[in-house]
């Protein structure tokens, strides 16, 4: 596999990964489990962790927003 596909392949796995963590986010936020500077704690984290991933892939990155905030 070229590089060009690789980072690709990577862009797709980064982006799906964070669209879940955004929508478990979203879901909490409208049950109301979540609001204001819990959802902007958790929002960053999985921002952070996507890039960081994008990078440094981890072999299970199944991780929810709640985890993430006490992890980056």
């Amino acid at each position: 596999m070229n590089v060009i596909a690789k980072l690709a392949q990577r862009v797709v796995e980064t982006a799906s990964l964070g669209l879940k963590q955004s929508a478990e986010l979203n879901r909490r936020l409208s049950s109301g489990q979540v609001g204001g500077r819990r959802y902007l704690r958790e929002a960053l984290a999985i921002w952070r962790y996507s890039l960081k991933n994008f990078w440094h892939p981890e072999p299970d990155p199944a991780h929810s927003a709640k985890e993430l905030v006490g992890r980056h």
